[in-house]
């Protein structure tokens, strides 16, 4: 049987490619992007980090909906439906100091079977 190539014991790391407006949109905006891929299964945080775009992925199954404010994000996935609470005191202690101004954390999560 043959094995696709992301299957292996050590994978590629995962690698992003944008537009080099991209960088000027978010950092004008001051704002971060949260997207997700539900065919490869991945949420991704996009942000400005001093001169480049820092892309942060978390694997999920199949997630879809999106909800965000400046406290909470709600995932709504295959199965479940996450919710992810800001803990402003967590971000603070995240190396760099001061880079970080949020960070999510998960707080409730809500399965049903299929």
């Amino acid at each position: 049987m043959a094995t696709s190539p992301n299957s292996s014991a050590n994978p590629e790391p995962l690698r992003s490619v944008y537009t080099q407006n991209l960088l000027d949109i978010l950092q004008q905006c001051g704002i971060s992007l949260v997207v997700s891929t539900y065919q490869a299964g991945k949420l991704i945080v996009i942000r400005a980090e001093e001169k480049t775009i820092n892309t942060h992925f978390r694997m999920f199954k199949q997630p879809m909906g999106i909800a965000a404010d400046h406290e909470k994000i709600a995932l709504g996935t295959a199965y479940e439906v996450w919710e992810f609470r800001n803990v402003p005191a967590v971000a603070q202690k995240l190396d760099p100091p001061t880079l970080h101004d949020a960070c999510y954390l998960p707080a409730i999560a809500h399965y049903w079977g299929y």
